[in-house]
């Protein structure tokens, strides 16, 4: 990541084997999408890495668009609140939020951070469908988000 970017992941273990090796790889598929955005690179082979199907097509798209539109990300994000259900050996589902009110867009060309007032679209909410490959890697499948989630504001 770069100096200028944290992801931050509170709570993010469930005691459990199974259901933190989930959690490593949604936190690991988090790592790699902001990364990208910083470096610009919807092509990024680590997205293919932990994505696949649509939310790899989903996740390359929102990365070209944040770099046509000329910025990058910097500051803190912080993921919380993770509800997993693993269906089975091959099949999870996790929910979490996260909190963007300390990270900002920032333009590539000036490095001019964009801080913006905080409110409730700050507070997202996702929804994930995983699936597990053949090298044992949980891959994203299916992404969802709502902006403005009650159930994650303070």
């Amino acid at each position: 990541m770069p100096s200028d970017l944290t992801d931050t992941f509170d709570g993010w273990k469930a005691g459990d084997p199974a259901k933190d090796a989930v959690l490593d790889d949604v936190a690991r598929r988090v790592d790699v999408t902001n990364y990208a955005i910083a470096q610009s690179d919807p092509s990024l082979p680590a997205l293919s890495f932990y994505y696949s199907g649509g939310a790899l097509a989903d996740a390359r798209d929102w990365v070209e668009s944040i770099a046509k539109d000329g910025y990058s990300i910097t500051g803190t994000d912080r993921y919380y609140n993770a509800k997993i259900d693993v269906v089975d050996s091959s099949s999870a589902g996790v929910v979490y939020c996260e909190d963007q009110s300390r990270a900002f867009a920032k333009a590539r060309k000036t490095g001019k951070v964009l801080k913006t007032e905080v409110n409730d679209d700050a507070y997202v909410i996702y929804t994930t469908r995983l699936e597990k490959n053949k090298q044992g890697v949980w891959r994203t499948t299916k992404l969802t988000s709502e902006r403005g989630s009650k159930s994650c504001m303070p």
